[in-house]
């Protein structure tokens, strides 16, 4: 995925948001209270926040899952042992499950956040397994980590536009 990919998958996510039922106070909503709060959470949001949730689930749980899978699939012969022990490629049918159940947890950790709210945490699940599909079709962490980065970013831009520069604040309707 491409720069552009990834501006367009932020505006359809953030469109899809707008049309979705959303409660009008949540968690995250709250600590924008002041512009250093904003900048603060906006900097964590950007830089840190990517960098962690990707290296827990992309990095780890993703990879264990489909690890877990091929070995629960594999053949119980001594022919299926030696695939299995020449192989370092995961089949594709492990990469799609653990796309799948490693994003259920990556959105419950976002639960709070959004309130519990049901068509923000399917938009999030959709964005998610966006991220899973970048790590599988690039082997990288880091394209992912960016992907991440510059989605979380995205946000805040409007978050940026719509405060100016979040010297209003009370716009967000918090």
């Amino acid at each position: 995925m491409d720069e552009f990919s990834i501006v367009v998958l932020s505006l359809a996510a953030q469109a899809l948001l707008e049309l979705l039922p959303t409660p009008k106070s949540d968690p995250f909503g709250s600590l924008l209270k002041t512009p250093l709060a904003a900048w603060l959470l906006m900097a964590f949001a950007v830089l840190l926040a990517p960098l962690t949730e990707e290296l827990a689930f992309r990095g780890f749980l993703l990879p264990a899952l489909a690890t877990a899978y091929d070995w629960l699939a594999l053949e119980r012969s001594p022919a299926g042992l030696d695939r299995w022990q020449r192989s370092s490629m995961h089949s594709t049918s492990a990469l799609l499950f653990s796309a799948i159940f490693s994003s259920i947890p990556f959105v419950l950790l976002h639960a709070d956040q959004l309130s519990h709210a049901w068509g923000a945490l399917s938009v999030l699940y959709g964005v998610s397994l966006a991220l899973s599909f970048v790590r599988i079709r690039t082997h990288s962490l880091a394209c992912s980590v960016l992907m991440h980065s510059t989605y979380n970013f995205s946000l805040f831009v409007v978050i940026l536009i719509s405060t100016g520069g979040f010297t209003h604040l009370e716009k967000l309707g918090h």
